[in-house]
């Protein structure tokens, strides 16, 4: 059950990605191509605070960071081990 929550955060935390776009590689299993998905979604993502500095000093904002995934990042890395991309709208 963990599992299957920590997959889902993951597939939220990536709002940049575009939903639209799927990756494929011939002969791979499915749990494999999850691993290096999940994979190369945590390496292409960092954190982004709301924290700056004013004319006084140093000021920031509670509870004002997230998380953000550099999608170029992960298209670079997906494509690294072997994925192609694949729009299923036209299924090239």
């Amino acid at each position: 059950m963990l599992k299957y929550f920590l997959i889902s955060m993951a597939i939220l935390m990536a709002g940049c990605a575009d939903a639209a776009v799927q990756w494929e590689k011939t002969g791979v299993p499915q749990q494999e191509a999850d691993q290096d998905y999940q994979q190369c979604l945590k390496e292409s993502q960092q954190q982004k605070s709301s924290a700056g500095s004013g004319g006084y000093g140093g000021y920031g904002s509670y509870g004002g960071s997230s998380t953000v995934t550099n999608q170029g990042l992960f298209d670079a890395c997906m494509a690294a081990k072997g994925y192609a991309q694949k729009n299923p709208d036209t299924g090239k």
